[in-house]
């Protein structure tokens, strides 16, 4: 049995792993030292910290899951089972690496109607660019069209009929 077609294929193999697979992964955030700068891209907020201003980030890795804590001074506004990116400043904290971040540089993952959504599958993996709003806007929404509630529905239907209505009066 020729062993170099096999050998040559499964060398192909590993290095389109490298190429496609970590390029914005928590793994390869995790293997870099502290105070590195760097980017993890379509995960999923696991959960998040009683004081609002912390997520636990993850992401599926073969059979287990893959996560980091996410930190910031400002509230982080994130939802359970959002997906985000998220761009900072590793640091371990009691022997866990942790990102440091700040609202505008979390980014959400939304629908065609600009809801927040959970991870479309592979779009790490296929290099998709898939749309995603900044944190820190989202959470800027005036009151009462909160984007994290059905209330930003009812919001945007009511803010509809009433430019309609306006504009049939002029």
């Amino acid at each position: 049995m020729n062993l170099k077609p096999v050998l040559l294929i499964l060398l192909f193999l590993i290095s389109l792993h490298g190429v496609f697979a970590d390029a914005g992964s928590i793994e390869n955030l995790l293997a870099k030292p502290d105070g590195s700068f760097g980017t993890i891209t379509a995960v999923e907020v696991l959960s998040t910290g009683i004081s609002r201003k912390s997520f636990i980030a993850g992401e599926v890795s073969g059979r287990r899951t893959e996560t980091i804590l996410v930190i910031s001074k400002k509230p982080l506004l994130a939802e359970k089972s959002w997906g985000v990116s998220v761009s900072g400043v590793l640091v371990t904290i009691s022997s866990q690496k942790a990102l440091i971040t700040d609202p505008s540089k979390v980014s959400v993952y939304i629908d065609s109607a600009g809801r927040p959504m959970r991870i479309p599958p592979l779009i790490r993996e296929m290099g998709i660019n898939w749309p995603k709003v900044s944190l820190a806007e989202l959470t800027e929404t005036p009151k009462g069209s909160s984007i994290m509630s059905m209330g930003f529905v009812l919001a945007k239907i009511s803010i509809g009929r009433r430019e309609r209505n306006s504009s049939s009066f002029m």
